[in-house]
């Protein structure tokens, strides 16, 4: 006497899930030994489409004694809706026992896909690509999908940058593209790129990554003194304006003759002037050449800028050439003032 048995670990599944189906077959008999008997299972859908046929051999079965089994079967993509799991056990061709076993796939919208930012680091004005894929890893077709990729401010979650754009998935289909953003108004930090999907008015992340913002652009420099080409004979103004709009001026230097960098103290603020005095002494007479140079809190430099003068604080000597006492000419003779004296 035979007797079978046969259950699902559960009612409700997903897509690629496993089904596990647990089998037991009992010789009920008292004094019969099965010599062979066939268990086969099989999984049909709800058009009685067969999806798995296995069949196993049971030798030599013992009275009172019993054999379970078990198979699994992934669901895969298979479309939603009922299932039905049965077991026939043969003896000599001959359906001894049987059983069946019922179990639903659940519809489920499940979009994957990825999200990269190019270039990783952007100089602040620059572009970043973004280029995703969404996927549908559902089993049904999904019309009309809102998707969007969102450049966020991770500290306020501020959105600085969106794209949207409609979808039609069919199952195991999938969609790419690629969003330009430009980083003008952002701050220098790290900034999350995320690709999400609607879902009954509810954001639903897919994936997401990062770039950073950082400034490449160096400060810009103007010198207001000295004038080029000038002599100096007195105390004299070293000044330029040195601006940077991004990360801000750091600190400005300028040199002499190729010496070695000095600071230039700020002297106002408010409109980026750097200055400092120059008082010439005797040892600074002589052709000179000054450079400027700005750097700013993101550690670039500005291009050095030069500007030549020269310092003179001797003044003319003049030698003045007059005539003898009782002496005659009959070249003309000027006075002090420059006008001809009448002989």
């Amino acid at each position: 006497l035979i007797r079978s048995s046969l259950v699902t670990d559960k009612a409700l599944y997903g897509p690629k899930e496993d089904v596990t189906i647990s089998y037991t077959i009992e010789n009920r008999g008292t004094n019969y030994i099965v010599p062979v008997l066939k268990a086969g299972v099989r999984i049909v859908d709800q058009s009685d489409k067969e999806l798995i046929n296995e069949t196993r051999d049971i030798n030599s079965m013992l009275p009172g004694t019993a054999a379970d089994l078990g198979l699994i079967w992934n669901t895969g993509l298979n479309l939603p809706g009922e299932y039905t799991s049965s077991l026939e056990v043969r003896l000599d061709g001959k359906v001894v026992s049987s059983n069946s076993a019922a179990f639903s796939i659940l519809p489920v919208t499940l979009v994957t896909g990825y999200i990269k930012a190019t270039p990783p680091v952007v100089i602040y004005g620059n572009q970043v690509l973004a280029d995703y894929s969404a996927g549908n890893a559902g089993n049904m077709d999904i019309v009309g999908l809102p998707l969007r990729v969102l450049v966020l401010d991770p500290a306020t979650q501020t959105v600085m940058n969106s794209f949207e754009d409609t979808l039609d998935l069919a199952i195991d289909g999938s969609v790419s593209g690629r969003v330009a953003f430009l980083t003008q108004g952002y701050g220098l930090k790290t900034y999350e790129v995320v690709l999400q999907y609607l879902h009954q008015g509810t954001a639903m992340h897919v994936a997401s990554t990062a770039f950073t913002v950082i400034d490449g652009a160096p400060p810009m420099v103007n010198i207001i003194s000295p004038v080029a080409g000038r002599y100096y004979n007195a105390q004299f103004d070293l000044s330029v304006t040195a601006m940077d709009d991004i990360s801000g001026v750091d600190r400005v230097q300028y040199r002499v003759d190729g010496g070695s960098w000095r600071l230039l103290p700020i002297a106002d603020s408010s409109s980026g002037r750097y200055s400092t005095t120059w008082i010439p002494e005797k040892i600074d007479e002589g052709p000179h050449t000054i450079n400027f140079r700005a750097i700013d809190r993101a550690g670039n430099t500005s291009i050095t800028l030069s500007t030549a003068v020269t310092i003179d604080l001797t003044p003319p000597d003049l030698t003045v050439s007059t005539l003898a006492d009782g002496s005659w000419t009959n070249n003309e003779v000027l006075n002090v003032a420059g006008n001809a004296i009448d002989n």
